[in-house]
């Protein structure tokens, strides 16, 4: 539930009546849930406002600094 609060997100609702960055916000908060020592994390921002960009990289550095491996990729067209 911290983490629902965290995004702003409406435990509510089912995840198809989600919006994308709604159902992105679930995708992070599930993947996190049991604390694991490995993220590999494909695109975890899209869909989601600079706000919640923000709260998604102070979770990652919460896990780094408790000694889990993190990959997160990002695909930028140039």
């Amino acid at each position: 539930m911290e983490l629902a609060e965290k995004f702003d997100l409406d435990v509510n609702l089912t995840i198809k009546e989600l919006s994308k960055g709604n159902r992105q916000k679930a995708a992070i908060i599930l993947s996190v849930l049991h604390k694991p020592k490995a993220l590999i994390l494909d695109e975890p921002t899209s869909g989601l406002d600079p706000f919640h960009q923000r709260t998604f990289f102070e979770i990652v550095d919460e896990f780094k600094k408790n000694g889990a491996a993190i990959l997160v990729i990002f695909s930028y067209n140039f």
